[in-house]
């Protein structure tokens, strides 16, 4: 199943809508779980009559084995291991399985699911944040929920799901750029802690003064209302409310903030999105989390 034309990337113009996947994972004969995950992050889905999983040992789990996709080896994931606690021994690798292959920070990887829905696409008003009794518990997966036809959908967080199999989405730079920023002022629009912690980290460890927006309503509020007064703005696209692209052209629309330097730093490897975002002089773009290419965003940007 081919998802090109769906995720175009004017489905991003206005910044106000999102459109998802959702989509069944069965955790017992009684119980199914229903998520959704962008649809920017959905590489293609497969049948495992067509690409038979090649199984890894039990040490993997929950990687339960890869699949042969275009002489591409694609590692693929047991969600049942974050939901319930399954292992390997419960795992059968002979039961007929559908694959969403999701693509991210350059990375591909596999979730078996028991069944997917229609895309869809939904007002970005209608995606909240977890509560924070449930956003704090170990092993979540769900960065949000979704308000669908009367109920609630959550949505996977693959980046976390990446750290909690210790694959490193944020590795060391193999290269260095000696760069200080000298107290420039950087707002930071990001909806996820691990990133918000990250880029603080970051930016503060190179001198300069950050403020962080939680998505792209409060970062244009800080903007629009002088609260911060920002030398670069930094920018996630996937948020609630109002995406950074969405943002990002109200912006540019307002004569007294369409001059601030914009980086886009997402974990969608789109390159037609990349290479709208480009031509339209929205601002460089880079995939998260990369410091080499950031310093060399912002020598080229700041210095």
């Amino acid at each position: 199943m081919s998802l090109a034309a769906a995720k175009a990337p004017h489905l991003f113009s206005d910044g106000s809508s999102v459109r998802v996947l959702s989509f069944d994972v069965k955790v017992s004969n009684e119980v199914t779980i229903e998520m959704a995950i962008n649809i920017q992050k959905i590489k293609e889905i497969v049948e495992t009559d067509d690409f038979r999983i090649q199984p890894l040992t039990s040490k993997f789990y929950p990687i339960v084995g890869l699949i042969n996709l275009r002489s591409k080896s694609i590692p693929v994931l047991d969600l049942n291991h974050f939901l319930t606690g399954a292992n390997s021994e419960s795992f059968d690798h002979n039961k007929n399985l559908r694959i969403i292959v999701c693509e991210f920070q350059k990375l591909q990887l596999g979730i078996i699911v028991e069944k997917t829905h229609k895309i869809k696409q939904f007002d970005n008003s209608r995606v909240h944040k977890l509560p924070d009794v449930v956003a704090g518990l170990n092993n979540n997966i769900f960065n949000g929920i979704l308000e669908m036809e009367g109920r609630f959908i959550k949505l996977l967080d693959i980046e976390y799901i990446l750290t909690m199999l210790n694959v490193d989405i944020a590795p060391e730079p193999q290269n260095s750029i000696d760069l200080t920023l000298n107290k420039k002022k950087i707002l930071i629009v990001e909806d996820s802690r691990l990133f918000q912690k990250k880029l603080v980290n970051f930016f503060s460890g190179k001198g300069a003064e950050v403020m962080v927006a939680e998505d792209g309503v409060q970062g244009l509020e800080y903007l629009e209302q002088g609260v911060f007064k920002p030398d670069l703005i930094f920018t996630d696209i996937e948020m609630p409310r109002l995406n950074g692209i969405g943002m990002i052209r109200k912006i540019k629309s307002n004569n007294s903030l369409k001059n601030i330097p914009v980086i886009f730093n997402t974990s969608i490897s789109n390159q037609g999105l990349i290479e709208d975002i480009v031509s339209e002089g929205l601002g460089e773009y880079i995939v998260k989390f990369d410091e080499f290419e950031i310093s060399r965003a912002l020598k080229k940007l700041l210095i």
